[in-house]
């Protein structure tokens, strides 16, 4: 038995893993398996095809996977220069989440399989440090959550980890203002905050699109006085107001981290403070008449928070409201032009 499994090995090649039955791992007919044996064998092969990695998983992995992506960013696609709202088809296979996983958290740095010793090396401004620090500290909860189908170890990730790569992506790898990317993994975050029974990923969700309905008309006011009426609403439109006066910058080659003092801001009165100097630097490029920046101005500098640092709930509508679709360009059609060209 020793010799068949021996060369059974060598003829499945390097460096790969495997899941097999737990009572029968060389079965030929794998449905019948999965019907009688809830268990399954986790196996990963060196470089000499020996064994590295065994555990024997006494329950049986999930066999159906539907993690919907709800596009509460509003991210937009161009076809025959008409733009829509994306529509984002949901993960519905094993395969499909570790991609996008690997895609839109580690910008594809990860070999297929989270125990190769060869831990991927930093790369300036694409893995830097900080996003290697976290795979290695989370490898073993993503591989349980993709190949194993437990939710309880991942439960971090996603809550805390998956949102410190986002920013590490603004500050690190985003280079100018281009978020598609950051703001797909923003998506997914939630997503997956929602798959595994995280209240705040549908508050989150639900919230930002009536953000987005609300702003929307109170920017363009001009009968009345309009004022932010809660805590999310003044971080999502300070994210906003952000974009938009970075967006003002001129320089041909736009560096990496232009939001990176955005994402570092640790109380309120910073925030509005940064956001006051963007708008003394940035001032000539804007249109005095602009009523959707004046109103946005006076709507966040007159906000007073119902806390002066900003807690982990309010840093996600900071953060939706710089990489989701800003409002503020979409009422000035040169702005947003110029946005698109910056984009491609």
């Amino acid at each position: 038995m020793i010799k068949d499994l021996s060369k059974w090995l060598e003829q499945q090649g390097k460096f790969k893993e495997y899941i097999l039955p737990g009572s029968n791992p060389f079965a030929i007919d794998r449905e019948r398996w999965l019907r009688r044996d809830p268990g399954s064998i986790h196996m990963r092969l060196d470089k000499n095809g020996s064994i590295e990695y065994f555990e024997q998983v006494p329950f049986k992995s999930r066999e159906k996977l539907l993690i919907e992506i709800e596009n509460f960013l509003q991210i937009e696609e161009k076809d025959n220069a008409q733009k829509y709202v994306k529509y984002y088809d949901p993960i519905q296979s094993t395969g499909q989440m570790y991609h996008q996983i690997n895609e839109l958290f580690f910008n594809n740095y990860l070999k297929y399989g989270f125990f190769n010793s060869d831990i991927p090396k930093v790369k300036e401004n694409e893995f830097p440090g900080e996003m290697q620090t976290i795979y290695v500290m989370a490898r073993q909860a993503l591989y349980d959550f993709i190949f194993k189908g437990t939710n309880q170890t991942i439960k971090p990730f996603i809550k805390k980890f998956s949102r410190q790569l986002i920013e590490i992506q603004i500050c690190k790898t985003s280079k100018g203002l281009n978020f598609k990317k950051t703001a797909e993994a923003f998506l997914l975050r939630t997503a997956l905050m929602k798959f595994i029974g995280y209240e705040e990923g549908s508050i989150l969700a639900a919230t930002t699109k009536a953000l987005y309905e609300k702003l929307s008309i109170k920017l363009k006011d001009k009968e009345t006085f309009v004022e932010c009426e809660s805590d999310p609403e003044f971080y999502f439109l300070a994210g906003q107001l952000g974009y938009y006066l970075l967006f003002q910058s001129e320089a041909k080659d736009k560096n990496f981290g232009m939001a990176e003092p955005i994402m570092q801001v640790k109380y309120a009165n910073q925030l509005k403070r940064h956001l006051r100097d963007l708008f003394e630097t940035y001032s000539h490029a804007i249109k005095f008449n602009y009523m959707t920046v004046k109103n946005a101005m006076s709507m966040v500098l007159g906000y007073l928070t119902s806390r002066e640092r900003i807690d982990e709930t309010n840093k996600n509508y900071l953060l939706a409201g710089l990489i989701g679709k800003n409002l503020l360009l979409q009422s000035n059609k040169k702005e947003e032009d110029k946005q698109d060209g910056e984009a491609k």
